[in-house]
């Protein structure tokens, strides 16, 4: 934001060439009276050669309406070569040229500044504000002028304001109204005001609209020039934005949900993640409204599990607008790019500060239990923020998603080996981070230690902006980092570091909740866990912070608490110089004096100290928790459950299972762990696992937090917050073996922390404002202050920024990319019944079949709107940018649609790329597409024959030939090959009945592919005497009794 002291100097008048005058000048463009001569795209023949924008140039123009004066604007000059252009650019008469000349700048952004306007009455109106807001142009018609008023908007707000279809407005409009609706703007009205060709004038609105932001996004989208060009600049992510832009077309939650749900049938929620990702650019109130509607389904698709996958590919999704990264290149400057991101994304309170309640912050140095992500770890803040506002009802407008990037590691430095650094899509810094050894030992990032240390400019930089009252969240640093961090700022700011005490609040939680599933009468949650015995397997940050608040708070003593490392249980000796612990952190909880049993060994552990819970959060031993050790733990605490928590993301990494733990144990275990694992039938009873997320902790901590306005986070609050979540168990948990309440509470959950946060603060002094005295008057006082869709938000600014995300989708190249299709049809359909599998017979036929089902119907148009392709390039280049993000289903069923709509361009497709592409169409894809062939929209291409067909088979095949194979002569129907199954072994997965169907398909297509045998002449044939139940494949997958059985 610029120098405001601007506002109130006098208007610089230079005269000066390119370079005179002084780099921080500002240029006032006075009023030019405009010719009334009709444009005809000429140059301006009064334009003097040599004259000046700020000189006053007089522009020729346009039609009659089009011509009382150019607005004034204020523009801040930070580039040399900038300068050079408004200043000195001879004969300016056209604006095309002027426009074109800008939007070829190649200049430092301008970050966010304001623009004074005077202006007068609007009609028919057209502005440009162009090469990222170094020069601007207005062109203002009125019917009548009066007196100008002076008002400051932003440069995006500018060009929404003005950007006026001159065909269809022409009533006054003041800058004190709210922007219109960027959408109802149209580019084509203000392209022929200004003389420009479409291209060009994409060029200028795209630098206008992406002005604001530009030292806030990550380092390779800034220096490629912006959100669109990024996203325009690569092939995959250009298809993709068209593909997921054309999914997500609902306007209503229950639409929203419809979509979602589809797409989720088909499993494989990375793709219902991406979905969610684009329903919140487009529609943020319908995005959260979903969110509440099926919190239990959608939350683990937009946080974990899925996250880690999706922060594992970030950068292959398009680009959005949410999410500020603060670059090591920025130190010294960090307050600017805080200001320039308020400004365009959030909303201004009544004394000009900027409103933000929360920053969620990372470095993506350790996504989940994946490692250094770097930048691409921007999924987790963003998660964060969406579980702050669902769960809790904190206003998701006023907070802030923050990634500080100050490099990243090679593959190496994360636990799949996933090329990330140094993926052409990378968008933060390509380098590696800057490390040192502390005096602890530790290798930790030498940039957020010391005088300059980033993170303390960050901390200081945002305390400035937005008070000393926002809170600010630290997520996913390295565990050398985050103890450390939260030690030097825990008093310094309003924070807290999830990782440690948010997951050790939670754990502690579950501790409560399995206490009183043994002892239900049970009142005093915190003083039961003093008797209890545990042993921490792994002594990351996980276990450290609950160890610490089991200890510090709770009062548990050190001698019930065991805690293991790879050498097995830690322990110092009495003087604390030798010892197996790796820092002081393990040391602090390391026993006293070198186990006398195998330490190394957790059965032998467990028969030695006898602990009534086993904690594992190791994160790279799955399975570790094995039959030995469950029979250990069941042994040597007799008549008592003993508690076993598998905490490790994600679900692969799990010390144990849930069915493992229930079965070998016959149910005597209390089982949680930190993914989501499904119910599970021991003995006749059914348990539901509880999953250990902070989600129960994070969201309501921080609504008290904000809410009573406390100045500090104690350790104590994480106590109560754990408390109040045991204490919101119910009933119906009970029954079920919950030890965390059942996930569609979460919200009421969040309010039960908040109102315990909230009346400890206050106890302990540290709020600004009193909420009540009584828990349901503070309870109340909270539920009013709950955001909910709908609740007044976002600033014009910021409803703007979604505005322009939408309307470039249909802008530029990217709207050039949609074509419209029918979806597929003939009118032979009606020829085909005998030859169809029955139930869709039953159904009247295959349109009605897929019409019938919401999740068929849904996903037949998502996937005609994903294969728009009619030539073979165009089908390589969208079928790679599926692929793009893995998970080849939906490959597979981008290339069943393109075989559909056009059959030769499959088979060139095919043809073109048969390494990359059969293992798609076939083996491996083919395996779990034929689990899935009911879930998809069945299409024309297979003969059924089912059992009841006997007597009357040859008809079934004439009435298949006469439908769908080639014509010979005499009208015959020609068939070379038949390729027949009757699904009982389908690949080493068992009987999987009629929709073994994709195995003759995908046969066919290699015959075609690899030996040239016409596929027009060939039949893929599913013989139908029924399937077997689940237990007859091997993945126990229910078939025969899916709704969706054909």
């Amino acid at each position: 934001v610029f120098d405001r002291a601007a506002l109130s100097a006098p208007p610089y008048r230079s005269s000066a060439r390119a370079g005179a005058c002084p780099a921080d000048a500002c240029l006032r463009l006075r009023p030019v009276r405009l010719s009334g001569r009709a444009w005809r795209g000429e140059p301006d023949t009064c334009a003097q050669p040599g004259a000046l924008v700020g000189s006053g140039v007089p522009f020729s123009s346009c039609s009659k309406r089009i011509g009382q004066r150019i607005s004034t604007l204020h523009i801040r000059k930070t580039s040399m070569a900038a300068l050079g252009f408004v200043n000195s650019s001879p004969a300016i008469g056209s604006l095309r040229e002027s426009a074109s000349a800008v939007a070829q700048t190649n200049t430092a952004p301008f970050a966010g500044a304001d623009v004074p306007v005077g202006t007068s009455c609007f009609s028919s109106l057209g502005a440009i504000c162009a090469a990222s807001g170094l020069a601007a142009v207005g062109l203002a018609s009125g019917k009548k002028q009066r007196k100008a008023k002076t008002t400051v908007v932003s440069t995006r707000q500018f060009v929404a304001r003005h950007a006026l279809d001159q065909s269809s407005r022409d009533e006054d409009l003041s800058l004190d109204e709210d922007p219109s609706d960027l959408l109802a703007c149209s580019r084509r009205g203000l392209a022929v005001v200004c003389g420009l060709s479409t291209a060009v004038f994409s060029q200028v609105q795209g630098a206008a609209a992406g002005a604001p932001r530009m030292r806030s996004l990550p380092t390779s989208v800034r220096n490629s020039g912006g959100i669109d060009q990024w996203n325009m600049k690569h092939a995959d992510l250009k298809r993709l934005k068209v593909m997921l832009d054309g999914m997500c077309l609902a306007t209503t939650v229950d639409e929203a949900l419809e979509e979602v749900h589809a797409i989720m049938s088909l499993g494989r929620n990375f793709w219902a993640y991406a979905y969610m990702r684009t329903l919140y650019s487009k529609k943020p109130d319908v995005y959260y409204g979903t969110l509440l509607a099926k919190p239990a389904t959608l939350l683990p698709v937009v946080y974990t599990p899925t996250v880690g996958e999706a922060c594992q590919k970030f950068g292959k999704l398009p680009f959005q607008r949410r999410g500020c990264y603060i670059s090591l290149n920025e130190r010294g400057n960090i307050k600017s790019v805080l200001e320039e991101y308020a400004a365009a994304e959030l909303t201004q309170g009544p004394d000009g500060r900027y409103l933000c309640d929360c920053i969620v912050f990372s470095d993506g140095g350790r996504i989940l239990g994946l490692g250094d992500l770097g930048t691409w770890g921007m999924g987790i803040p963003i998660g964060k923020l969406d579980l702050y506002a669902a769960c809790a009802g904190v206003n998701p407008h006023r907070t802030i998603p923050v990634i500080i990037d100050v490099g990243c590691s090679d593959a190496a430095g994360n636990s799949d080996k996933v090329v990330v650094r140094d993926n052409e899509l990378y968008t933060g810094m390509k380098q590696d981070r800057k490390k040192h050894t502390s005096e602890a030992g530790t290798s930790v990032n030498s940039e957020y230690y010391g005088k300059d240390s980033l993170i303390g400019e960050f901390m200081q930089a945002a305390a400035d902006v937005f008070g000393k009252r926002c809170l600010l969240q630290f997520e996913d640093f390295n565990s050398n980092d985050a103890f450390p961090l939260l030690a030097e700022y825990r008093d310094k700011f309003l924070t807290y570091n999830d990782d440690i005490q948010g997951t050790a609040a939670v754990a502690v939680a579950a501790l409560m909740g399995a206490i009183k599933l043994r002892k239900p009468k049970c009142t005093d949650l915190v003083g039961e866990l003093g008797s209890q015995t545990f042993l921490f397997h792994g002594a990351g940050s996980a276990n450290l912070g609950t160890l610490k608040l089991l200890s510090r708070e709770a009062g548990v003593s050190k001698s019930k608490l065991f805690v293991t490392n790879s050498r097995g249980v830690i322990w110092r000796s009495e003087d604390g110089k030798e010892g197996s612990f790796r820092n002081g952190e393990q040391k602090g909880f390391a026993q006293v004096g070198k186990p006398t049993y195998d330490a190394s060994k957790l059965e032998d552990t467990i028969e030695h100290i006898k602990p009534s819970c086993i904690i594992g959060a190791v994160g790279v031993v799955p399975g570790c928790f094995d039959e030995k050790v469950v029979d250990a733990l069941v042994r040597v605490n007799g008549s008592e459950r003993p508690s076993m928590f598998a905490l490790s993301n994600p679900k692969d990494r799990a010390e144990i299972t849930a069915r493992d733990a229930y079965t070998w144990s016959n149910g005597r275990v209390i089982y949680c762990s930190g993914t989501a694992f499904e119910p599970v039938e021991v003995a006749g009873k059914t348990f539901a696992p509880g999953q250990v997320n902070n989600v129960y902790i994070f969201p309501g901590m921080s609504f008290g937090v904000i809410a009573c306005q406390a100045c500090s986070i104690p350790e104590r609050f994480f106590i109560v917050a754990a408390e109040a979540v045991a204490n919101s168990l119910d009933e119906a948990d009970m029954r079920s073996d919950r030890i965390l309440p059942h996930p569609d509470r979460l919200r009421e959950v969040g309010l039960n922390v908040a109102t315990a946060v909230v009346l400890e603060a206050q106890t302990l002094g540290l709020a600004a404002c009193s909420l009540g005295q009584k828990w349901e008057e503070v309870r109340t006082a909270l539920r009013s202050r709950m955001w909910a869709p709908g609740s007044p938000s976002p600033s014009s600014s910021s409803q703007l920024a979604g505005m322009c995300c939408a309307a470039r989708s249909d802008d530029a190249e990217i709207g050039n990319l949609v074509q419209p299709h029918a979806v597929f049809s003939t009118d032979s359909q009606a020829d085909r019944m005998l030859s169809l599998p029955a139930t869709v017979a039953d159904a009247g036929d295959i349109s009605r079949w897929n019409s019938d089902n919401s999740d068929l119907c849904k996903l037949l148009r998502m996937l005609d709107t994903m294969c728009t392709a009619t030539t073979v390039q165009e089908a390589l280049e969208e079928v790679r940018a599926v692929m793009s993000l893995g998970k080849n289903i939906w490959a597979y069923a981008y290339m069943r649609t393109l075989y559909t709509k056009n059959s030769e361009v499959y088979y060139g497709t095919l043809l073109a790329k048969p390494a990359m592409l059969l293992p798609v169409v076939y083996t491996p894809t083919v395996g779990e597409a034929c689990q899935k062939f009911g879930k998809l929209p069945l299409q024309r291409r297979g003969c059924y024959i089912s059992l009841k067909d006997l007597g009357n088979v040859k008809s079934v095949l004439e009435e298949y030939a006469a439908s769908e194979l080639q014509h010979g002569p005499n009208d015959i129907r020609l068939c070379d090959c038949i390729v027949f199954s009757d699904g009982g072994r389908i690949l080493g997965l068992g009987d999987l009945g009629a929709w073994g169907m994709g195995i003759p398909i995908g046969k066919l297509d290699l015959y075609a592919v690899c030996a040239g045998v016409n596929p027009h002449r060939t039949m893929p044939v599913i013989i139908d005497v029924g399937c077997s139940d689940a237990a007859g494949n091997s993945d126990k997958v229910v078939i025969r009794d899916h709704e969706l059985y054909t």
